[in-house]
């Protein structure tokens, strides 16, 4: 479901989810750890291989929780940046780094991502934009091209009201629309600079 948080909400929201459930809060399943972790790498297997079939290089994940998904591709990336707004998810997952023993994940409380990357091979959001008001979003995509290398992509997974507009924009920016493709109720857009 779609839930656009107002942008002076935003870190609250997820602080209090964090302390609630953070597992459920970032994947939406009352499943068992194990399980959950297990989602991160079924979605790398099902997704990161399937449009970024390189493995090397930097990525980032706007809104990592605690590292479902970045944990998981500590094993297909050089270095992995997970960045969130909740402090407590970010301690979370930092307690899941050491937990599972990943040396190559770096995690951020911030939301730029201009503030402390360049020269990234892979960006991804993963049901992360939809709690967003536009513009907010829209930035990541503007300063996505700004950091990602050349052939860099930008994987989006969200509930979009404006598909067609977003390819739109983010074309008139530079990037090139590789795949657009819905999922369930969730779009993937795939964007290379």
């Amino acid at each position: 479901m779609k839930s656009i948080i107002p942008p002076d909400k935003m870190k609250d929201y997820w602080e209090e989810r964090a302390s609630q459930d953070a597992l459920f809060w970032t994947w939406s399943n009352k499943v068992s750890e194990e399980e959950y972790f297990k989602s991160g790498v079924n979605w790398v297997e099902e997704h990161v291989k399937k449009y970024f079939p390189i493995n090397k290089g930097k990525c980032i994940e706007i809104g990592c929780g605690v590292g479902r998904v970045t944990i998981a591709l500590a094993s297909y990336f050089e270095q992995v940046v997970g960045i969130d707004i909740s402090e407590r998810m970010i301690r979370k997952a930092f307690a899941y780094k050491e937990k599972f023993k990943v040396n190559n994940v770096e995690y951020i409380n911030n939301t730029s991502l201009l503030s402390h990357a360049m020269n990234v091979d892979f960006i991804f959001t993963l049901t992360v934009f939809q709690h967003m008001y536009q513009e907010i979003w829209w930035k990541y995509i503007v300063d996505g091209y700004e950091i990602l290398n050349a052939g860099g992509r930008f994987y989006v997974h969200a509930l979009f009201d404006l598909v067609d507009d977003s390819i739109k924009k983010a074309e008139e920016i530079g990037y090139k629309l590789i795949a657009k493709e819905q999922e369930g109720d969730c779009w993937i857009l795939i964007l290379e600079k």
